[in-house]
C-alpha cells in the first residue's frame, strides 16, 4: 500500500515529534556522511546549482516515463494526462522519474549552452571577416 499523508495515522504528538527528530537527525548524519566521504559532492552541487532548470522541466519530462508506461503496459493514451503521473504499477517507476527528471532538464541546458556558444562563435568570426569575401 502507498503511504500517503491521508492515510497517516499519528496517534499522539509526542509519536510525530520522536518522527520528526528522527528524520532531521538521520537526514543530517547522512549529510556528514556525504560531505566526509565526499560522495558526489559535486555532482549534488552541480545539480543544486541547475535547480530552476530541473523545477522548469521535469513534470515534461515525467510524461515520457508515462509515455513508456502507456506503450508497456498497454495503457489508453488518455492516461497521459494524469498528474503528475501514472500512478498505476508505479512501486518501481520513481527511480525512472528521478532520474529522467534530473537528468534530461540538465542535458536539455548543456544543449543549449553548447549551442548558444557555436551560434556566438560563428556570428563573431562571421562579423570579423572582410566585406566581399
Amino acid at each position: 500500500s502507498i503511504i500517503q499523508p491521508c492515510n497517516m495515522f499519528t496517534p499522539s504528538p509526542i509519536l510525530s515529534i520522536v518522527f520528526f527528530t528522527c528524520s532531521i537527525i538521520t537526514f543530517l548524519a547522512i549529510h556528514n556522511l556525504i560531505k566526509f566521504f565526499k560522495i558526489g559532492s559535486s555532482k549534488m552541487v552541480y545539480i543544486g546549482e541547475h535547480t530552476m532548470i530541473i523545477l522548469a522541466l521535469h513534470f515534461l519530462c515525467f510524461k515520457l516515463i508515462s509515455l513508456l508506461k502507456i506503450y508497456c503496459y498497454d495503457y489508453p493514451i488518455e492516461d497521459l494526462s494524469c498528474f503528475p503521473v501514472i500512478t498505476d504499477n508505479n512501486s518501481f517507476m520513481w527511480f525512472l522519474y528521478s532520474i529522467v527528471g534530473i537528468a534530461i532538464p540538465l542535458l536539455i541546458e548543456h544543449l543549449y549552452i553548447k549551442f548558444k556558444s557555436k551560434i556566438y562563435e560563428y556570428t563573431c568570426n562571421r562579423s570579423q571577416r572582410p566585406v566581399g569575401k
